[in-house]
């Protein structure tokens, strides 16, 4: 799941409850793929990147029995989500980011968070030379496995002028 950007108070996004949307897609999700053996959201979590919002999300997830891996999108900030998911841990160089295996694949989660931004690259995303460091050491983990990639802004053109303006 991508770009829910939970709002506090039932502050509603587009004429959209972004808390409300997120419910039921889970609800829907656990029914209809109650196979599934992990849930990726994929950056944008919250709205304002605020504890409050942080804390939705964990109501909203506390039943879910099986393992979620979150990524940092821009509209999201390490240091109100650390503070609420305090069992989640930042890699050596400061970031959220990790790796986990199924069967024959490994998957990296990549943090592109551009924090602190400089003026007009809020919506940016980022990798930087210690997040690419990272990167090519699980490659190298990986080797023989097939690898899928996650993270929040697309690495590379998609033909949406809105996303390849910040990729």
């Amino acid at each position: 799941m991508s770009d829910i950007h939970l709002t506090p108070h039932g502050e509603k996004i587009i004429g959209l409850d972004p808390v409300a949307s997120l419910d039921r897609a889970l609800k829907h999700a656990l029914v209809e793929h109650s196979d599934a053996c992990h849930l990726v959201f994929t950056g944008d979590l919250t709205h304002y990147g605020n504890q409050e919002e942080y804390s939705i999300l964990k109501d909203l997830i506390k039943d879910i029995k099986i393992p979620i891996t979150f990524l940092m999108g821009n509209h999201d900030k390490r240091e109100p989500f650390c503070e609420v998911f305090k069992s989640v841990s930042l890699d050596e160089y400061g970031f959220l980011q990790s790796a986990t295996s199924f069967k024959d694949h490994t998957l990296l989660f990549l943090d592109t968070l551009n924090l602190p931004y400089a003026e007009g690259d809020k919506n940016k995303g980022f990798l930087c030379t210690d997040r690419l460091a990272w990167l090519e050491k699980q490659l190298d983990f990986a080797k023989g496995r097939k690898v899928i990639v996650f993270m929040h802004h697309p690495a590379f053109p998609v033909g949406f002028k809105a996303m390849d303006k910040i990729r």
